[in-house]
């Protein structure tokens, strides 16, 4: 065997062998350093929206997901830090947003901050506050959003507003005077051991005018809306309690009257 031609083959292969080690050993330092890269990218936590929402919509945790980007991408977007939001009840939109959009705390007006009526209430509408004792409050939770009748109990011969006593009771209707109205905002408090609510609600000019009376003459409950289908069910007279009084009960216009 010729050793002159052994030598190079064996060199050859040698160096191959070195190469191909050497290969590996870059190969797996570039990789580290890939890794230790993208170890070192500071990740932050932002929202964006699911869906399209218009201003002065109410929002919920729903509507919104959470992402991790690269804080350069953030810093971008104005935002240095992790991004919380804290979801409450009858929070609204500050502005139409499109969907997949980056969301901030400011982006949405919680109901105890300055702006919030301006933004939820309806074009040619206007709010009108009442305040009202708790047990006057009928047929479930009532809050922001919700729709609600309001009922009077009243009387012919006399002001039951400012009259807890009713003479003649044969006198006496309850009725519906604003059927599936908007609370725009919700609020309590606490007086004496006593509940309070305060009611924003909102009406058209007429429904406006027909309360302001309703108040000054009649009693008003609130109830949870039960639909303008269902406000034959929220009247009664005298004559349903008692047996030996027939009411006659006519109507005109959609309104009734008793006599």
């Amino acid at each position: 065997m010729n050793f002159k031609i052994l030598i190079p083959v064996a060199l050859i292969a040698i160096g191959a062998g070195l190469y191909g080690l050497s290969g590996s050993l870059i190969n797996q330092d570039v990789e580290q350093t890939v890794v230790e890269a993208i170890e070192d990218v500071n990740m932050i936590t932002i929202w964006k929206t699911k869906q399209d929402i218009k201003q002065g919509d109410m929002v919920t945790r729903e509507q919104f997901y959470v992402e991790r980007v690269p804080e350069s991408e953030a810093n971008q977007n104005g935002i240095v830090d992790d991004v919380e939001i804290e979801f409450v009840r009858g929070a609204i939109a500050s502005k139409d947003m499109s969907a997949d959009v980056w969301v901030t705390q400011l982006d949405l007006v919680r109901p105890e901050q300055d702006g919030y009526i301006d933004l939820i209430i309806k074009d040619n509408m206007v709010p009108y506050g009442v305040k009202v004792d708790s047990d006057t409050i009928i047929g479930g939770v009532i809050t922001h959003g919700s729709l609600i009748d309001v009922v009077a109990l009243s009387s012919i011969n006399q002001n039951l507003a400012s009259s807890d006593k009713v003479q003649p009771i044969q006198t006496v209707f309850l009725s519906p005077i604003l059927i599936a109205v908007k609370v725009l905002k919700v609020e309590q408090s606490v007086l004496n051991d006593d509940t309070q609510v305060s009611l924003v609600l909102e009406l058209t000019r007429k429904q406006l005018a027909k309360l302001v009376i309703a108040k000054k003459i009649s009693q008003l409950e609130y109830h949870k809306s039960v639909g303008a289908e269902q406000a034959e069910l929220l009247q009664a007279n005298s004559g349903d309690i008692l047996p030996s009084y027939q009411a006659i009960k006519e109507f005109r216009a959609g309104d009734v009257h008793i006599k």
